[in-house]
């Protein structure tokens, strides 16, 4: 009679242990390597903080306005380092602020500091023109997708760097910068306007109901169709008060060129839900106009930047690029009359119109 087989051990083997535990080690090891790979950081507070595009945008404004002011001082052009260390000082940020601006003995802003050696060296006019307008455009570009405050900021200073270039090379007897008259948005505005419940209708601050940058872009939009029609109406008032031997030319293309624009701002209406309304038959005017419209009509110019830089801040999309190249524009004519400003539009320059 056979012997009853012995039952196995039920305990694991020494070996089948040790192999366990390398097979979770490996499991580890993999995982570890798959958390590196997504790039995922422990919960250590220890990791580098990242920038956004608005802030890395804003840094590199304000280095290439430094850099570009120290190219100023090396080429004579004190009052362009001044007005480019003033759109570096607008541009600094307290936790992106490597270095304080320099300053002087004397009080002033030593914008030569900010130029190195190499920079000193190649202070050509024609290489300056050429870095401003460069900058100018990348500042306009970033402007289409930084937040809202940001986005105005640079909008302003690329402005405002244009405008720099086009007089510098005015000052050489070089070419102008082409102006940056067209902008991509970064997508196509799509509005889904809904109707607005008895809450956002009273006005609860949410912006709810609106299309590309709420009920406060649809009022910027609307404030800027309205300054441009309204200095269109302006225009022609001062047409018809005209003597014969005065040019009424240059007037009519204005009024002709204000109510352009505020038919394109019309088209736009729609991207904030707001209706595309006619322009109003007349505006009422302030009692000094007829006294000096020529004054009044400058003052009316020189309200328009700011306007645009509101909306810049406001909206997005197709919206705020067309903001950005009237901004650009408006800037321009304003510069022609009461010269140029380091940051065009801001601190808010719309004040009080003359129909409002």
């Amino acid at each position: 009679m056979n012997s009853p087989v012995p039952a196995s051990d039920p305990a694991p083997a020494p070996g089948r242990r040790a192999a366990r535990a390398v097979r979770r080690g490996l499991l580890l090891v993999l995982l570890c390597v798959a958390v590196l790979g997504l790039g995922l950081q422990t919960p250590t507070g220890g990791g580098a903080v990242s920038r956004s595009f608005s802030d890395d945008a804003r840094h590199s404004a304000r280095e290439e306005a430094r850099r570009l002011a120290g190219l100023a001082a090396a080429l004579g052009r004190g009052q362009q380092a001044e007005a480019l260390n003033a759109q570096a000082a607008a541009l600094a940020d307290p936790e992106l602020r490597p270095l304080p601006l320099p300053t002087r003995a004397d009080g002033g802003t030593a914008a030569a500091d900010t130029a190195d050696a190499a920079d000193a060296d190649d202070a050509a006019p024609g290489e300056y023109v050429r870095a401003l307008a460069d900058a100018a455009r990348t500042n306009l570009e970033h402007a289409v997708r930084a937040d809202g405050g940001t986005a105005r900021l640079l909008a302003s200073v690329g402005a405002g760097q244009w405008l720099l270039a086009s007089q510098a090379a005015v000052d050489a007897g070089l070419p102008r910068p082409e102006a940056p008259d067209t902008w991509a948005p970064v997508a196509a505005d799509t509005p889904s306007c809904t109707e607005p419940t008895q809450e956002t209708a009273a006005g609860d601050g949410t912006g709810a109901g609106g299309g590309a940058g709420g009920d406060d872009a649809a009022e910027a939009l609307q404030a800027a169709v309205d300054a441009e029609y309204g200095a269109a109406y302006a225009y022609e008032v001062v047409q018809a008060r005209l003597e014969p031997w005065q040019p009424a030319a240059e007037l009519a293309a204005m009024s002709r060129a204000h109510a352009g624009h505020g038919a394109d701002g019309v088209e736009l209406l729609p991207l904030v839900c707001h209706p595309a309304l006619a322009p109003a038959p007349a505006y009422a005017l302030d009692a000094g106009f007829a006294s000096d419209p020529e004054a009044a009509l400058e003052d009316l110019e020189q309200s328009l930047p700011g306007l645009y830089a509101e909306l810049i801040s406001l909206s997005e999309g197709q919206v705020r690029s067309w903001a950005i190249g009237r901004l650009v524009r408006t800037a321009e004519h304003a510069a022609a009359d009461r010269g140029a400003e380091p940051l065009p539009g801001l601190p808010s320059g719309a004040g009080d119109l003359p129909w409002t």
